[in-house]
């Protein structure tokens, strides 16, 4: 056992010896039990709200697909999901569901809105960084609504070298290795700038942005079908490609918004859920440093621990 240990230790200087006399204390048998088992407790709490997490993403990811079509339509829109006829080849796009419900459109990312380009204004000028607008990259792409970043700019910065989007833009990374296993997207909601592995999207006034945004997150399988592999083994996903992604919405703004404000309901329940996850592993971590040090201890025959 001791070989085996000393084969696959990490550490060349660590032994299974060394691991064999480490010393652990530990208190009598009845309050070991009853420790495990107030930890038990936070991971059966942990493990149903991860269960609840995955049930609630797959139920959104299934309205997604429904309401961003229009298969399932919100009653005031129309009395009926009956196609009026009209198809996607109708107007010249090819899609492999043609069928467009009533009082829809179909169009090309590229009428959606107006593309725009990023970049990263100068390191070594200590003038243009540190400010306060948000300056977003890869690292930042990590939710729906894109609150900050970890990189900041000065309004220096922002004139020189980059670019400032207003609020409602939609964000896509168009080249990183990211792109090999997702096609990241996020909406502004502040004026913010990004780098040059980014594309952004302001939408024309008859469209909403969470909408289009939202209808490009539901279609990230197809979007990444588009990514080719660039030198060094990057993603890259061709600005040109990305513009001619065809995206079906409703002609009526307000059903766009009401659309993109129930998804959004959806995505805060989930947020919520994470965020409790997240205390839920925070409070079991705590827990552990302090009963398992004897740092807090447990009375074998009441419910609650005694500091």
């Amino acid at each position: 056992m001791e070989t085996i240990c000393r084969k696959q230790s990490k550490n060349p200087n660590i032994t299974g010896t060394d691991v064999a006399a480490f010393p652990i204390a530990f208190p009598p048998l009845p309050e070991q039990q009853k420790i495990a088992a107030i930890l038990s407790t936070w991971d059966r709490a942990i493990e149903l709200t991860e269960k609840l997490i995955a049930a609630k993403q797959k139920r959104k990811q299934a309205l997604m697909q429904q309401l961003l079509t229009g298969k399932v339509r919100f009653a005031e829109f129309t009395q009926s999901n009956i196609s009026d006829g009209r198809t996607a080849e109708n107007v010249g796009i090819a899609m492999k569901d043609t069928k467009l419900p009533k009082h829809w459109t179909v169009v090309p990312l590229e009428e959606v809105g107006v593309f725009s380009s990023g970049g990263t204004p100068s390191k070594a000028n200590e003038a243009y960084w540190k400010g306060d607008i948000p300056w977003i990259s890869a690292k930042d792409l990590k939710s729906f609504f894109l609150r900050s970043s970890i990189d900041k700019i000065t309004k220096d910065g922002a004139r020189n070298g980059t670019r400032l989007v207003p609020e409602g833009s939609i964000l896509i990374l168009v080249r990183g290795m990211t792109l090999l296993k997702d096609v990241p997207i996020g909406v502004t909601t502040k004026p913010m700038t990004f780098n040059q592995d980014i594309r952004a999207l302001c939408v024309h006034d008859e469209f909403d942005s969470h909408f289009i945004a939202y209808s490009l997150v539901s279609r990230k399988a197809q979007l990444l079908s588009l990514v080719n592999v660039a030198g060094h083994g990057t993603g890259r996903l061709a600005t040109e490609l990305l513009q001619s992604a065809p995206i079906r919405a409703p002609r009526s703004l307000s059903e766009q918004r009401k659309i993109a404000a129930f998804l959004s309901i959806l995505g805060r329940e989930i947020e919520l859920d994470q965020s409790k996850m997240a205390l839920l592993r925070k409070q079991k971590k705590g827990l552990m440093q302090q009963l398992l040090t004897g740092k807090v201890r447990v009375k074998v025959n009441a419910d609650k621990v005694k500091v």
